[in-house]
């Protein structure tokens, strides 16, 4: 969670040294959250543009809040999908935008 500050979000161009900027992250964004949902590696690079602070949970520890408190990690979990949903229906449009 970008607690204040601004980073940007790069993916890297496939066969090719070259990266893109897809995102701009302002405070109170979340982000990493499909790690969280999927336990696999980072799909993207989030470089900070500015001096930043961020919250972060390690997958480990959100595994136990999930045994600990299932009520709160439901929650969670809704909300990082929801987020996550919002940014595949985004990269959806502009694949889109790309084919026309």
């Amino acid at each position: 969670l970008l607690i204040s500050g601004r980073m940007d979000v790069f993916i890297d161009i496939p066969g090719s040294s070259r990266r893109r900027k897809v995102a701009s992250l302002t405070e109170g964004t979340l982000f990493g959250e499909m790690g969280i949902i999927d336990g696999n590696d980072r799909s993207a690079t989030v470089t900070a543009q500015k001096k930043s602070t961020c919250f972060s949970i390690h997958l480990n520890a959100f595994r136990d809040l999930e045994k600990e408190e299932p009520g709160i990690v439901l929650i969670l979990m809704r909300n990082m999908n929801r987020i996550f949903s919002e940014r595949l229906r985004l990269a959806n449009k502009m694949i889109s935008e790309l084919e026309q």
